[in-house]
């Protein structure tokens, strides 16, 4: 089994507009507050059916989102999200696109910025080939250091996918 996995916050949703919508739910700052108290408030607002809520989660993604899980799944990749943020909001956030994936927990992996959680991924999904994608540097360099067959950095604020693209078409 083969895999696309990727980052969630600035990677495949916008930060400005996940602060925008996240941060105003929260009542206290910093990521505890923002990312878990505030997602958490959005996710029970997008069950419950709030409509605005609901567009600007599905806005805080970037274009050609659910084309990348897509075409990663027909494939034959398994994908995951590998984020610090609340899991079940994220999760949720992509079946607004379509999207049915998993999410990978840095508490159950390891840490994004150590390698050993990278190899955790391969071992514990028990992938051969692995593609991971993220706008973070330090994310980057321990994808690589932790055995990453192919890791892609993108650009924060209008990442262009295309090379994801090529390598979903080039794994077998």
């Amino acid at each position: 089994m083969n895999a696309l996995i990727v980052d969630y916050f600035g990677t495949i949703a916008n930060p400005p507009k996940v602060d925008g919508l996240l941060g105003p739910l929260a009542t206290k700052g910093g990521f505890g507050g923002i990312y878990d108290e505030g997602a958490k408030k959005a996710l029970e607002m997008m069950i419950q059916g709030d409509k605005r809520v609901i567009t600007a989660v599905r806005d805080t993604f970037y274009p050609d989102v659910a084309r990348l899980f897509e075409t990663a799944q027909r494939a034959g990749l398994d994908t995951g999200v590998y984020s610090r943020g609340h899991g079940p909001f994220i999760i949720k956030g992509l079946r607004l696109l379509g999207v049915k994936t998993k999410f990978v927990d840095p508490d159950e992996i390891g840490d994004k910025n150590e390698p050993g959680s990278y190899r955790n991924i391969r071992e514990k999904g028990g992938y051969q080939t692995i593609i991971f994608a993220t706008d973070s540097g330090t994310e980057a360099r321990a994808a690589m250091d932790g055995g990453i067959d192919h890791v892609v950095l993108v650009y924060i604020g209008g990442p262009d996918y295309s090379i994801l693209f090529d390598l979903i078409k080039g794994i077998p």
